[in-house]
């Protein structure tokens, strides 16, 4: 006649299986009368229900109510077989021939398949301690010879209830002679703990068995309550799940579960997918109270075990994180595999915390490398991929992944890389550029931020030992598109233009180079001049007007003009030679003059042996006298030239002068134009007056003037 607190009588309906009821009655009751926190133990009493609903294969209500109460990943998921939960299910990993891939103690016993026979020989009995019924209500010898010797007491089956624990029917009313024999109740708790030890607290919530009960007194029990029961009994035996039974449940809990969880996860990473201190995530404001209604975010502040001295707890509580995120999402890639493989390929290329042993093994079994290779790359398993990338790029027609035949798939993955991973680059860009030179160089000379990025004086030095063109391509590369100043990259490719003149090449190409040589020497004014001098053959005929550029970088213009002169005998390039300094030259216009004084010396007076030149000389001052002084122009002719052969000097002097004149008067006109005018404003503006009476207001505020300071506005 005592009243039974609340606790106890959550924990009998509970014990009872019946949990909507202990659901409610916790719902209903305010925090102060339970001793235990209110919202955990409503929490254990829904996982407890959601349980027994996926037991009753009503999977997709046991997801959501799991997802509802933000049950911990790891409950659920061990729920599974380990083709979806891997080495964290309860139920061991079968070889093909349907034995155990576990090593089990003596004292541990491994639940048998439906249908199978235990240690004790008994058929569809998987603990051991209940009688099988038989049609005729006889029973099974084999179970009397195991039993206790007391008849009646084998004979007193025991209820079966959904949480897996044989509780007799109205043990508080019956006589004590209804309740299981000790030998069977000893027996099934050894089995239980033996059980509990291999499998963990979830063990507790199954039922291993179905208990089908006869009651010897029939005076306990009305025939209504019979009807019910037989009528409620259902064989809630666990067994893994197999065939359609586990795809449905594998696409409930991806989902109404696994999705849910990986939605919450994600307020615990920043936007470039680096994992946050859930502390701080969960500070005081609107995150905190929202963490309170979602306890899965509270159970990475809960650290298991005592943290060592030098530990952080900050990087514990990560740890922690990453823990779950991985077991999340590699379930999630286990259940795609088995029921969506379509979607395995969105999987991968996206942010996840996969363990990579696990994919890259079921990605390998099921032939899906191109998959493999995508998740390697996300996961910046850089150099697993390139191996893989080279070995079904080298591979012949027969290949298991022909998506991946050639290079295209290297040179696409290596011009993704940064330039962290340089040696890489280096290492797996080379049979590309033997298969394929034009698409392999697309690594360091394509259109990517990448490749931009990269040491050039690494990526030239690889590229100069694998094949000099490539050095050329790649510093042609580099100077003319991306700008580069550097002088010895500008020096190093005159080197190399040298050297591919030097090799074995016919007419037509050796006019190209040539042509390539001199279109560099004439842009380019950051190379050595100096160093490219010394490296240019002097009595090799290609090579003068090469020497003759060099020479102008150098300010030499009379050697380069002695080149152009005496040696080419080209009198066109020594003109446009002297326009080109002119139109090019920063310096002062006198100083740029001396160019063509220089020329016409040359011609007039040539040093030994050469001979005087007269007409180019004339030539030159009749289209360019008026940039020589006269004075200096006509010393240089000599005296036995005639007047009329100088007309046309004289003539362009002139107009020259008489330009000059003509600009000043010009000039002097409109600057005396421009004062008047100013002059003009400057009386208008000294004549203008405004007028202030007694009654003028201001036209703003509608203020009397009178005395006050007046500012008027230009109208």
């Amino acid at each position: 006649m005592e009243s039974t607190d609340y606790e106890t009588q959550i924990d009998n309906l509970v014990d009872a299986e019946q949990l909507d009821e202990a659901i409610q009655l916790i719902e209903t009751l305010e925090s102060v009368l339970l001793k235990e926190n209110k919202d955990e133990k409503l929490r254990e009493v829904q996982m407890l229900k959601a349980e027994k609903l996926f037991r009753r294969k009503r999977y997709e209500e046991s997801m959501a109510l799991f997802g509802a109460c933000s049950a911990p990943p790891e409950r659920v998921i061990k729920l599974f077989p380990p083709a979806i939960a891997g080495e964290l299910s309860i139920w061991p990993e079968q070889e093909e021939d349907g034995s155990d891939r576990e090593d089990h103690g003596e004292e541990e016993e491994q639940p048998p398949e439906n249908g199978g026979t235990d240690k004790n020989g008994e058929n569809g009995s998987p603990l051991g301690d209940e009688e099988t019924s038989k049609p005729n209500g006889e029973a099974d010898p084999k179970k009397e010879n195991g039993a206790s010797g007391d008849a009646s007491a084998a004979k007193a089956d025991a209820k079966t209830d959904s949480s897996g624990d044989a509780t007799p029917e109205k043990e508080r009313s019956v006589t004590p002679e209804l309740k299981r024999s000790p030998t069977v109740d000893t027996y099934g708790s050894m089995r239980n703990i033996a059980f509990n030890r291999k499998y963990g607290e979830t063990a507790s919530i199954f039922s291993f068995g179905s208990r089908r009960v006869a009651v010897d007194n029939a005076s306990l029990l009305d025939s209504a309550s019979i009807a019910a029961k037989k009528n409620a009994e259902v064989d809630e035996t666990p067994r893994p799940l197999e065939g359609d039974e586990l795809k449905k449940a594998a696409q409930d809990l991806i989902g109404t579960f696994l999705n849910d969880v990986r939605r919450k996860l994600t307020k615990y990473f920043n936007s470039e997918g680096q994992p946050l201190d859930p502390l701080t995530v969960l500070a005081p404001g609107p995150a905190h109270g929202a963490s309170k209604k979602d306890s899965l975010g509270a159970t990475f502040l809960v650290l298991d075990g005592a943290l060592e001295e030098d530990e952080d707890p900050a990087r514990a509580r990560i740890e922690k994180l990453m823990e779950t995120c991985r077991l999340v999402d590699t379930t999630l890639f286990r259940a795609y595999m088995l029921v969506r493989p379509a979607l395995i390929g969105s999987l991968v290329r996206i942010q996840n915390h996969c363990d990579p042993d696990v994919v890259s093994d079921k990605l390998r079994e099921q032939g899906k490398f191109e998959e493999l290779v995508d998740f390697l790359e996300r996961k910046k398993l850089h150099r697993d991929a390139l191996e893989l990338l080279r070995f079904f790029g080298q591979a012949d027609g027969d290949s298991k992944a022909p998506g991946l035949r050639g290079p295209q798939r290297t040179v696409t993955y290596l011009e993704r890389l940064k330039a962290e991973h340089t040696d890489l680059i280096l290492e797996f860009a080379m049979w590309p550029l033997k298969v394929e030179p034009v698409l392999g160089m697309e690594i360091f000379v394509g259109d990517t931020g990448n490749s931009e990025s990269l040491p050039r004086s690494r990526v030239l030095d690889y590229l100069e030992q694998q094949n000099q063109n490539f050095a050329i391509q790649y510093l042609e590369h580099i100077i003319t598109e991306l700008h580069d100043q550097t002088p010895e990259f500008h020096t190093r490719l005159a080197g190399l233009y040298l050297m591919a003149l030097a090799g074995d090449l016919t007419d037509e190409e050796k006019g190209k180079w040539h042509a390539r040589f001199l279109g560099f020497l004439e842009t380019s004014g950051q190379y050595r001049a100096e160093k490219v001098l010394g490296s240019l053959p002097r009595d090799v005929p290609e090579y003068y007007e090469c020497r003759a550029i060099v020479l102008s970088k150098m300010g030499r213009h009379k050697s380069a003009l002695e080149i152009y002169v005496f040696r080419l005998h080209d009198h066109d390039k020594a003109e446009a030679y002297c326009v080109r300094v002119q139109q090019n030259s920063n310096i002062a216009s006198e100083e740029v003059d001396r160019v063509y004084h220089t020329l016409i010396s040359l011609y007039l007076r040539p040093p030994a042996p050469y001979s005087q030149q007269l007409g180019p000389a004339l030539a030159i001052l009749s289209r360019h006298g008026a940039r020589v002084e006269a004075s200096e122009a006509l010393k240089l002719i000599p005296e036995n030239v005639r007047i009329h052969e100088l007309k046309t000097y004289f003539e362009s002097r002139i107009r020259a002068a008489t330009a000059k004149v003509t600009e000043n008067r010009i000039m002097a006109a409109l600057r005396k134009s421009h004062l008047v005018d100013v002059q003009e404003q400057f009386l208008a503006a000294r004549n203008s007056h405004a007028t202030v009476a007694e009654e003028s207001v201001c036209p703003v505020c509608h203020k009397r003037l009178g005395l006050s300071v007046i500012w008027r506005l230009p109208t």
